[in-house]
């Protein structure tokens, strides 16, 4: 039962940590107090996340896979290009960046790689039915 004047939103515990990424570079930041929990470097201008109950992907030059809440490195992968774009749905992991696309499993196994020879080296948009990843290249 809830307290009077209290929504069910405010009883829930909040995640404990807020993921950033800032520059090629991802944070983790405790929620309550700011401070800084954990970093690395995915390096590059720019670092695209995505994050889960129990991952982060982080994607710059590098495509780190961290444990949530911790921050502890799981596997990481070298890209050979920026990511613009990162997409993670159905056990796959779509990177984007520089006119090419490579799909990696969620223990960070390259599966395949289109480098769209012909057609530049343009900002990507990734898209699958019910989430769409939009090139970001501002940074």
């Amino acid at each position: 039962m809830l307290e009077s004047g209290m929504s069910y939103r405010e009883t829930e515990a909040p995640a404990p940590v807020v993921v950033v990424a800032l520059g090629g570079h991802v944070f983790g930041l405790d929620r309550r107090t700011g401070a800084r929990l954990w970093e690395h470097e995915v390096g590059g201008r720019f670092a695209r996340i995505a994050v889960t109950a129990d991952r982060v992907l982080a994607a710059g030059v590098r495509l780190l896979c961290l444990e949530y809440p911790t921050g502890a490195v799981l596997w990481t992968a070298d890209l050979p290009w920026t990511a613009w774009t990162l997409l993670w749905s159905g056990g796959q992991i779509l990177v984007a960046g520089s006119g090419e696309v490579a799909c990696y499993s969620e223990l960070g196994e390259q599966l395949w790689h289109d480098g769209f020879r012909g057609y530049g080296l343009s900002a990507v948009a990734l898209g699958l039915p019910g989430v769409v990843a939009e090139a970001d290249v501002s940074g």
